[in-house]
């Protein structure tokens, strides 16, 4: 039975939703491991990694204060820019990230498997 325009959309975005639920080790979310990925060769700018990573500023924050509360992330003031925020991998947070990725590649190819069956369904 073909999927609707809206029935497609929900099964897209359950997908998504349950990738970025299931848990990685280091008990990382996928959303945290792409922001500490973006930020384990060098630190940058709050903005730049909401952009590289197609969030808001309001879920960056979110996101950097719950992995800051666990110390896998750091902020500190930009030096060129006061009303930007730099973030930064802890090193434990880089080496989480590290002990997670394969893991997370084994998780959205499970997603990208999901999105190709419900594409091919006529």
């Amino acid at each position: 039975m073909p999927l609707t325009p809206p029935d497609a959309w929900i099964a897209i975005r359950r997908t998504v939703r349950d990738c970025d639920a299931t848990p990685l080790p280091g008990a990382l979310r996928l959303i945290d491991l792409l922001v500490l990925l973006e930020l384990d060769r060098q630190p940058r700018q709050a903005g730049s990694v909401a952009e590289a990573l197609g969030i808001g500023p309001s879920g960056l924050t979110r996101i950097a204060h719950r992995l800051e509360d666990r110390r896998l992330l750091q902020r500190a003031r930009c030096f060129h820019d006061r009303r930007g925020v730099l973030l930064m991998a802890t090193p434990d947070g880089a080496a989480r990230a590290r002990t997670a990725y394969p893991h997370a590649q084994t998780v959205i190819r499970a997603g990208a498997t999901r999105l190709r069956d419900l594409a091919g369904r006529p």
